[in-house]
């Protein structure tokens, strides 16, 4: 499959890398709802960039078009589905999480069968996709590559990541989280940024053993 490819101009040399986090949200029958929870399917992201971002690209590349960043988009939504999976799956591995994690060919595959494109999974009925991917609970997500020039330290951009776990009986939100992973070097690309990002959302996630 094609890998969506991104990169920060050189300015992103000059920032000192950080990640910034709201702090999750935790519905207060997010434990109750987690615990009943087998098996969870982690959705495509709804991938976005901002006009600064796209600006740069078409200074550097020539890369412009509505059509062309859609398809960036779609790229850079299924690789942070897989980077979730990914993720949560070694966590399964090392014990730290005891659920099941439906396949993200498997997932992808029954939207399409059903014939639900990317683009609507944001607004659907989270109960209802759950029905139809035959899980517990689904993981959906945002994600948005930000750039502010003019050599702004405090707010040098980066690619921020927001995820969202709904429980799959009532379609209700039971938990979210939101962190803006920022660049510190060259090879620290849009795509390099939101894996960083997942890495630190799987952590908060409600079906994480907490050390102690």
């Amino acid at each position: 499959m094609m890998k969506a490819k991104y990169i920060f101009p050189i300015l992103a040399l000059f920032f000192l890398a950080s990640c910034a986090s709201k702090g999750p949200y935790v519905s207060d029958d997010a434990l109750s709802m987690a615990g009943q929870h087998r098996e969870v399917a982690i959705l495509p992201f709804a991938v976005s960039f901002d006009n600064n971002y796209k600006m740069m690209m078409r200074q550097a590349r020539g890369r412009n078009g509505d059509e062309y960043w859609a398809e960036q988009g779609r790229l850079a939504g299924l690789e942070i589905q897989k980077d979730f999976f990914t993720v949560m799956a070694k966590e399964i591995e090392k014990g730290r999480i005891q659920k099941v994690i439906q396949s993200f060919a498997v997932t992808n595959k029954r939207l399409s069968d059903a014939g639900i494109p990317i683009q609507q999974l944001q607004n659907m009925d989270k109960a209802q996709l759950c029905q139809i991917l035959g899980v517990d609970a689904v993981l959906v997500g945002t994600s948005k590559v930000e750039v502010f020039p003019g050599g702004r330290f405090s707010s040098p951009g980066g690619t921020r990541v927001e995820a969202r776990l709904y429980d799959g009986r009532s379609g209700a939100l039971i938990w979210s989280d939101e962190t803006l992973q920022r660049p510190s070097t060259p090879y620290d690309t849009p795509s390099r940024l939101g894996s960083m990002a997942v890495d630190g959302l799987v952590k908060d996630l409600p079906y994480r053993k907490k050390r102690g």
